[in-house]
């Protein structure tokens, strides 16, 4: 049986199939990869992304894309997820973001297993609605650790520690934020 074949993403790339990442990428190109679902998915197995121009690391379009795996350090936003949702971001380790971790503004997308640390602002940012963010550890935010701006989310078995406003900040939620569940570790 053939093994599969995967295309090799570089900078500047918009995957639209399976590709797999198994080199580092340092990239000055905003973003420096754009992945769009159903069919887009980004696997970092040994390599990740790192950013040289204050540029986005990810953007995530479309309708179900995944990503998953390695790091990705030094981008203004490290990831950026939009389009119509439903995306899975599993496994990932964002450092350093001059900006935000992790920026959700879609709906229905699932955020799990990362690790976000140094964030200038918040590391994780939920805008869009009936999200999940879970078993996260967030470190070292300059903002909130994770600031939730929709309805219908879950925040859900995460750490959070060492951020300068908040560990999990709440904003926006019609009718008093129902329908949310929230619970998880503060250290400060």
């Amino acid at each position: 049986m053939a093994l599969p074949v995967y295309a090799v993403p570089e900078c500047g790339d918009v995957i639209t199939s399976a590709e797999v990442l198994e080199k580092e990428l340092f990239c000055a190109e905003d973003p420096a990869l754009t992945v769009i679902g159903p069919s887009g998915s980004l696997t970092m197995i040994s390599g990740g992304i790192e950013c040289s121009n204050n540029n986005v690391g990810i953007v995530i379009e479309g309708t179900g894309a995944f990503v998953t795996g390695e790091q990705i350090d030094d981008c203004s936003i490290g990831i950026l997820v939009g389009g119509k949702g439903f995306h899975s971001i599993f496994d990932i380790e964002v450092g350093d973001a001059s900006n935000i971790g992790i920026q959700v503004l879609s709906g229905n997308n699932n955020v799990a297993d990362c690790e976000v640390e140094d964030s200038s602002a918040t590391g994780v940012s939920i805008i869009g609605d009936n999200n999940k963010v879970g078993s996260c550890v967030i470190t070292e935010s300059g903002g909130s650790g994770i600031q939730v701006d929709g309805d219908g989310f879950q925040v859900i078995k995460n750490t959070v520690s060492h951020s300068f406003l908040s560990g999990i900040e709440i904003g926006r939620a019609s009718g008093g934020g129902s329908g949310t569940k929230y619970c998880g570790r503060y250290l400060w």
